[in-house]
């Protein structure tokens, strides 16, 4: 999911027609020869054009928009389906306890939306049972590429191809690729904390159920590649 390098050039001729590539590249922490590169080779990045968005004080995700392959990228909070995937097990355990409990829970102690699980559990939540092999046929992906794939921080084209088969919103494919911050594709401030406190006790438990049964998996998988090495 690339840009056309002549629509970046038009954006730039409009917005900013008197800043050099260098001076782009450099605010948006890149070399120039990078830039360079990716707009001779006629396709940049979504990244690219994401630093250089906050480089240049605009909205990131306003300025994907304005680009073809992202015209229908709105600001939008996360899917009930997806919003507690964004959550690591050892973390949903505590909140669950306390929302039990009636104490306090907060966003910030929920940890960070990225840890080694993430991917899979993301798209294990928005799976409703095809979802994972449609992907693979559409972007003729082996399973075993798809299995790698998950084990890593999603790459955006993927992301993005998930959420379209899944239904859920655009944005979010974005910061499950970690290239938008969830501010920036239009979440609440505390969207988990919020999402914990609206289910009951039971729902709670069979979150925590399936989730520690997932994680058992991933330990075990990890601690075996670790014996496999030696």
């Amino acid at each position: 999911m690339t840009v056309a390098a002549s629509a970046v050039k038009e954006w730039f001729a409009s917005d900013c027609p008197d800043t050099s590539i260098a001076k782009l590249a450099t605010g948006a922490g890149m070399s120039r020869v990078t830039l360079h590169q990716q707009l001779l080779r006629g396709q940049v990045p979504a990244t690219t054009v994401v630093a250089i968005a906050r480089s240049l004080g605009q909205l990131p995700l306003q300025t994907l928009a304005r680009f073809d392959p992202y015209k229908d990228l709105v600001p939008s909070r996360p899917d009930s389906r997806e919003i507690l995937a964004f959550l690591d097990w050892p973390e949903l355990l505590v909140a669950v306890g306390q929302v039990y409990r009636n104490v306090p829970i907060t966003e910030a102690q929920l940890g960070s939306m990225h840890f080694p699980d993430s991917s899979r559990v993301w798209v294990d939540a928005i799976d409703s049972g095809s979802i994972r092999k449609a992907v693979e046929d559409d972007l003729g992906m082996a399973s075993s590429n798809m299995a790698a794939a998950l084990r890593t921080t999603l790459k955006l084209p993927l992301a993005v191809a998930f959420a379209r088969a899944a239904g859920t919103p655009l944005a979010s494919a974005f910061v499950v690729a970690d290239v938008l911050t969830p501010v920036e594709a239009g979440w609440q401030p505390d969207e988990r904390k919020e999402a914990l406190l609206a289910l009951d006790v039971s729902r709670l438990l069979n979150l925590v159920n399936g989730r520690s049964l997932a994680a058992e998996k991933y330990v075990r998988r990890i601690r075996q590649f670790e014996v496999d090495l030696g």
